[in-house]
């Protein structure tokens, strides 16, 4: 049975069907268009600094982490 993905979820539709079992989105043409185009619009828009700040702030947290253990396995 051939089966229709939803563009806005991705949920799995039994093939034919015209909307979404699980978001009510119509499954055609223009709404996935439509939905790959507000992605695009979203990850575009996300300021690329904010990621490298995270990155950073958890190896840093994770290097905490770890010099607590060590130090708590030494003092064992």
């Amino acid at each position: 049975m051939n089966t229709v993905r939803c563009a806005a979820c991705g949920a799995e539709n039994p093939g034919g069907s015209i909307y979404c079992a699980k978001c009510a989105r119509k499954l055609d043409e223009e709404t996935r268009t439509e939905v790959e185009r507000q992605r695009t619009e979203a990850l575009e828009s996300q300021p690329t600094g904010i990621r490298w700040v995270t990155v950073l702030i958890t190896l840093l947290v994770l290097a905490v982490l770890a010099a607590v253990l060590v130090g708590v396995l030494i003092i064992r």
